[in-house]
Formats: C-alpha cells, sequence, structure tokens
C-alpha cells in the first residue's frame, strides 16, 4: 500500500466516521452518504469516480475493510489477542464498529429468542402481524368452534343446552403445580436481574464507542491539517 493509499483510505474512514449517526440511522439513504464521501475525496484530490460510480467503489471498500476487521476480531476470540497482526486500519474501523450489535454480538440482551442470523430474521411488526392472523384463524376455524343453530333456530333452551355440553377440566390446584409457578416466577427475577446487567454493560460499551469516536473525529480534523498543510507547502517548493 503506498502513502498515497494510505492517506486516501485514512481520509475515506474519517468521513465514513463523521456520517456514522447517519449511517446508523435506518431511515438514511446510505446511497446517498457514500455519494457525499465520494464527493469529498473527489474534492480532495482522490479520485473514485461520481454519482453511482464513486457511491458504490465507497461502498465496497468500506466493505472489504469491515469483512478484515470482523475476521480479526472473531480470530482473537478464539486464539487470543497476540497470535496475529491486526489489518490495517483496525484501530479505524473499531472506532466506528466496535460496539455494534452485529460486530460484537456477545451482549445480546435476550438471547433465546435468536433462531437465525440477523438478516434472516422477521422484523417485529411482521411477527405480531403473523400473529393477528394466527389468532384469527385459530378463533374462525370451523374445526375449533361448533356449527351455530341458524338465526331462526336459536332459543335460550339450545344456548343453555350448547354451554352444558362443555366439559368441565378444572382441577385442584397441586404441589407440583405451585412448585413450578415458584420455579418460573424465581426464573422471571433472575432473566429480568440479567437483562439489567445486559442495559447496563451495553450503556457503558456505547459511552466507550462515543468516547472512541470524538477521539477519531480529533485525529481526522489533525489528518486533514497535516494534509492540506502538506498541499499548501509542494507548490512554494517547486516554485
Amino acid at each position: 500500500m503506498t502513502e498515497l493509499d494510505i492517506e486516501a483510505t485514512s481520509f475515506f474512514l474519517g468521513q465514513r466516521l463523521k456520517y456514522a449517526k447517519s449511517f446508523d440511522d435506518k431511515k438514511t439513504n446510505k446511497t446517498s452518504l457514500w455519494s457525499k464521501i465520494a464527493k469529498e475525496l473527489n474534492d480532495n484530490g482522490y479520485t473514485v469516480g461520481e454519482g453511482k460510480e464513486g457511491a458504490e467503489k465507497c461502498r465496497q471498500k468500506f466493505a472489504n475493510l469491515q469483512r478484515q476487521y470482523i475476521s480479526h476480531r472473531d480470530h482473537m476470540k478464539r486464539t487470543g489477542e497476540n497470535t496475529k497482526d491486526p489489518p490495517a486500519f483496525f484501530d479505524e474501523m473499531h472506532g466506528i464498529l466496535g460496539a455494534k450489535h452485529k460486530v460484537d454480538p456477545e451482549y445480546v440482551l435476550d438471547s433465546s429468542n435468536i433462531s437465525a442470523p440477523s438478516s434472516e430474521v422477521e422484523s417485529q411488526e411482521s411477527i405480531e402481524a403473523n400473529n393477528e392472523d394466527t389468532q384469527i384463524e385459530n378463533v374462525s376455524s370451523p374445526e375449533s368452534v361448533e356449527s351455530l343453530p341458524k338465526s331462526g333456530n336459536v332459543t335460550p333452551t339450545s344456548i343453555r343446552n350448547r354451554f352444558s355440553a362443555v366439559k368441565k377440566t378444572c382441577k385442584p390446584v397441586t404441589d407440583n403445580a405451585v412448585s413450578l409457578t415458584k420455579l418460573l416466577d424465581d426464573q422471571f427475577k433472575a432473566d429480568l436481574a440479567q437483562r439489567e446487567q445486559h442495559f447496563q454493560r451495553l450503556d457503558e460499551l456505547l459511552s466507550v464507542q462515543n468516547n472512541q469516536r470524538d477521539r477519531m473525529l480529533k485525529q481526522f480534523d489533525e489528518i486533514i491539517t497535516l494534509i492540506k498543510d502538506k498541499k499548501n507547502k509542494d507548490p512554494q517548493e517547486e516554485a
């Protein structure tokens, strides 16, 4: 990697860090953000192309760096931190991705609800909608609901006979049922306490990430200042 490549990548990651909050916002169009970063690179002498072409090159560049970062993180977790040198720009990528859920899924708030990778999990809204549809089908299913008499044949006697035919299934509460209830209650309290610890840990991680982001922005400003000073000096030296 040449010195120019290093400068360009440092500048690129600085811009990515600058727009980090916008990238975290699911409602923001990511292509427009990559286009802004591509324009900044072009304006500062690092040609990547205009419009969608430049945006796609920036997206692919970051995806490659992210893949290297995640691969090294996984390697460190399996074998230890000192068994392999980190890839280039690991610290910069850690400042951007360090506390993200998909990068460091160790602090999952409730792992019992995870049955597939995040890309395959339905949104909460879809799950709720499916649950509502299932409930409606169960209520209206002809197998689960006995056919009612036509409106002209409904009488108080027929209604009483219908309910009198229902089998009584109430059973006295046993000691085992009481023990199971207590066990479930204790488990619920333990899960609640664990979730509170996870939330506290998540707050700490977010605080660390914000501090890292502030430091990276400060370093980015220093890099930009050095680059501009260097560009201003070069024409004077040639003269």
